[in-house]
């Protein structure tokens, strides 16, 4: 079972009890020591009558469902949060070095079902800036992160392996860590069943544009020549910028990646989904020349991607809005069968949008082993905004035909509203019987240069 970061690509049945966990953005990380706690849970709530219903909040855990606690970090986000065992987790956490703005380093940090403590275990800091994107887990229980690595050279792109108690494995790379030139920069990882890990980002396409890409690298990180051309798999979409924004791998080793492209119309963006053969050629099965192409506006937020084999699809969401600057955006979902066609299955013509509130975004997909679609983001109401202001984590949950769930908490959405900050929801990870939701809030209220909270509800 391969388990992903933000945007997580584990099947599972979704639970009677939902929890939450937010890491919200904000401070600077106190210290410069390779290790961080964050202290135990303090206090709970009173104890629900019943067991909670399918998306209702666990009311017996912290106070009255939820718990916060702060770790000192400026521009902080989640990159990844993934299970080890049967009582384990670790976190990918991005935060600013001491050094100030324009400055970043990788934290990897185990915790426990209850959230305590939460211990930093390795940090990452190469060059002048290391950023992780996002991260994928192995059957092994390693945990491979892609991101970026900035110095005085350059830019390069940036693949490093954990192992399942947080640490730095030896034996990826040099030290753990490797980086590339071959991708301008890498924005999705996963692990074929072989153990082999695709990336995929962009690279010039030898004229004014870029084109998708990916990289396959051995379990020792060494690059695949024989993939692609000399290592380097690649498809033209359009003459613009085509970019990669999240990969997925089948049980016949197709390399499915979802991204964007330039609007055929000039207006807004298209979504582009691409199929590679294992072999990394243009998939010829998959819509017209290994690609297919959907007007969906302005794109808001990068689109994710997972597999229903079950089904026979690949169901990607983001969100999208229909003008820029945005006056509203939405959660877009679109299914396409493996061959490329709109799922006729879906809502009729294989795409949805969905609002809650005045506006909302979507960032994670989960499919469940009913082949319901389990989508995190946040909505905005009163006088938030998609550009700013507060917002609140939300979560729906779709039945395969596309429909919200009525039996899942309110007719098939689910808020939770943190306080008056920016909460967003972009990782899901499920431990000990109970399902986590991760994401960032922009800042917090109150005096101090802004803390990164982290806040848990089940």
């Amino acid at each position: 079972m391969q388990t992903r970061s933000r945007h997580l690509a584990t099947n599972w049945a979704f639970s009677q009890r939902l929890l939450l966990l937010a890491f919200i953005v904000c401070s600077a990380l106190a210290g410069a020591a390779c290790l961080w706690q964050l202290p135990a849970l303090a206090g709970s709530g009173p104890a629900p009558a019943g067991p909670p219903a399918p998306g209702e909040l666990d009311l017996s855990f912290g106070v009255n469902g939820s718990f916060t606690t702060t770790v000192a970090s400026d521009n902080a986000s989640l990159a990844g949060a993934f299970t080890n065992g049967d009582d384990t987790a670790i976190l990918v956490i991005n935060t600013e070095r001491p050094e100030g703005i324009n400055t970043s380093a990788i934290n990897i940090a185990v915790t426990n079902a209850d959230m305590a403590p939460i211990t930093r275990t390795q940090q990452i800091t190469m060059g002048v800036s290391t950023v992780a994107r996002t991260a994928a887990q192995q059957t092994d229980g390693k945990i491979v992160i892609v991101g970026e690595l900035a110095d005085a050279q350059g830019r390069y792109v940036l693949i490093s392996r954990v192992n399942p108690d947080g640490l730095l494995d030896e034996s990826f790379g040099t030290s753990g860590v490797i980086t590339s030139t071959l991708l301008d920069f890498g924005a999705g990882i996963a692990v074929q069943p072989d153990g082999q890990i695709i990336v995929t980002g962009s690279t010039v396409n030898g004229g004014t544009g870029e084109d998708i890409a990916a990289i396959r690298l051995d379990d020792s990180g060494q690059l695949d020549t024989s993939f692609g051309s000399n290592g380097l798999a690649n498809i033209t979409v359009t003459n613009g910028t085509d970019r990669a924004h999240d990969v997925a791998i089948t049980d016949q080793n197709l390399i499915m990646v979802v991204g964007q492209s330039a609007s055929a119309s000039g207006v807004g963006d298209d979504l582009a989904v691409v199929s590679f053969t294992e072999s990394g050629q243009p998939n010829p099965n998959f819509g017209a020349g290994g690609f297919i192409t959907r007007t969906v506006g302005f794109m808001f937020t990068d689109f994710s991607a997972a597999l229903d084999e079950q089904q026979g699809r690949i169901v990607v969401a983001g969100s999208s809005a229909p003008d820029f600057p945005p006056t509203t955006a939405y959660m877009h979902i679109d299914s396409f069968t493996l061959s490329g066609q709109a799922d006729p299955t879906f809502s009729d013509d294989g795409v949805l949008t969905v609002t809650v509130g005045l506006a909302s975004l979507a960032s994670a997909i989960e499919i469940d082993d009913n082949s319901n679609l389990l989508i995190s983001g946040a909505s905005f109401n009163g006088s938030e905004s998609p550009q700013g202001g507060s917002a609140a984590f939300t979560m729906i949950r779709l039945q395969p035909n596309g429909t919200l769930d009525p039996t899942f908490a309110t007719n098939g959405i689910q808020v939770t509203d943190l306080g008056p900050t920016y909460d967003y929801a972009n990782a899901i990870f499920r431990l000990n019987g109970f399902i986590y939701l991760g994401g960032q809030a922009d800042q917090l209220p109150g005096p101090g240069p802004g803390r990164l909270v982290v806040a848990f509800a089940r």
